[in-house]
């Protein structure tokens, strides 16, 4: 199961972020796109230790912040946590007014 955590909560994110993901191919459910109002690393952390603790045991995690990154990590570390933790990356492309 796929699970995204958004940190902004506004439920009304939900489906755009859904259709974002529909077209890269990643069929993940609506109800699957939780915002969590709380873009800290602790709280990324707390809710994934949370998952693990409701069975999920092969967690995948990628994140834009690098401290969300290193909460994240600790946590995985000190429980044993299956799975991988990775900084996101952004890619960049030249439009054509840049050409």
């Amino acid at each position: 199961m796929s699970l995204v955590l958004p940190a902004q909560y506004k439920t009304k994110l939900q489906p755009a972020i859904k259709d974002f993901l529909d077209a890269l191919g990643l069929e993940i459910p609506l109800e699957n796109i939780t915002g969590l109002a709380n873009s800290t690393g602790e709280a990324k952390a707390a809710w994934l230790l949370k998952k693990y603790a409701d069975g999920y045991t092969d967690i995948a995690f990628a994140d834009d912040a690098m401290q969300n990154i290193d909460a994240v990590n600790k946590v995985f570390n000190a429980f044993d946590i299956k799975g991988k933790v990775e900084q996101a990356k952004v890619r960049f492309s030249r439009d054509s007014s840049n050409q």
